[in-house]
């Protein structure tokens, strides 16, 4: 731990900060992982991350969600 700091996310007020958006999605996953595995619609996954940057914004942090990573060979055919 001696690289990092608790601090509030208020310190970041009138700061953007860059976020890595499917580390957000992977954990609202766990919410509804029964319904996304089976098909069935579901938005708690959404829903968390956009809870997420609700909080940021409340504190002044202009939030910036990132989602990189390479293709996936599995979605080719669904990826631009």
């Amino acid at each position: 731990r001696g690289s990092t700091k608790d601090v509030h996310v208020s310190a970041y007020a009138h700061k953007t900060l860059a976020v890595d958006g499917y580390a957000w999605l992977h954990r609202g996953v766990h919410a509804c992982a029964t319904e996304l595995g089976r098909g069935l619609p579901c938005t708690q996954h959404i829903e968390f991350c956009l809870s997420r940057v609700q909080m940021l914004l409340h504190y002044r942090v202009r939030p910036l969600l990132v989602f990189d990573g390479g293709a996936l060979p599995a979605k080719k055919a669904t990826e631009v």
